[in-house]
């Protein structure tokens, strides 16, 4: 796959054998930006929970993780991971994404959540939500270009540096 500054990725689904890698990348990521839930240091994950963590996402079908490789490096990556497996709840999944700050705007977010789209709806999963700091523009901007809708706020949801930040409720409904 070809990035807007014409550099090739590669979209691959995650193994336990990444969890090294992903750890790494997400403890870099959170010095990155503010917009994540989790703040710097507070990632607590030894390698062999990451390891049952990815085992877990590979053996339930609501999930999916799929990391964006650019010569060999991860430079974003994005799950479904699924709520809930009871008849009522199953049919929707969260999604999460976290790209890094030098290939923000280049299109890895826009090829990872395509991906996933197109993952739930092999798997039969009629509902893709998610949560984003309302003065994340860009990010917005990307999942309504994706075909998310807002479709509420959740007030108060983050505290960054003294202050509430609100988030948007978003969802997407694949074909009914």
């Amino acid at each position: 796959m070809r990035l807007k500054n014409g550099e090739i990725v590669t979209i691959k689904t995650t193994q336990v054998n990444d969890a090294q890698a992903l750890l790494d990348f997400f403890n870099a990521s959170l010095y990155e930006s503010d917009s994540l839930t989790t703040a710097p240091g507070e990632l607590n994950l030894t390698l062999e929970m990451e390891e049952r963590l990815v085992q877990g996402w590979i053996d339930n079908k609501n999930c999916n993780n799929l990391i964006c490789l650019h010569e060999g490096e991860i430079i974003g990556i994005c799950g479904l991971h699924g709520k809930d497996n009871r008849k009522r709840l199953g049919h929707i999944t969260n999604l999460g994404i976290t790209v890094s700050k030098s290939y923000w705007g280049l299109g890895v977010g826009y090829l990872l959540i395509q991906e996933q789209i197109n993952y739930a709806k092999r798997v039969g999963l009629k509902k893709l939500d998610l949560e984003v700091r309302t003065d994340n523009l860009g990010a917005v901007h990307l999942y309504k270009k994706c075909g998310f809708e807002i479709e509420g706020t959740h007030k108060m949801a983050a505290l960054i540096d003294g202050e509430y930040k609100d988030n948007y409720f978003m969802g997407l409904i694949i074909d009914l």
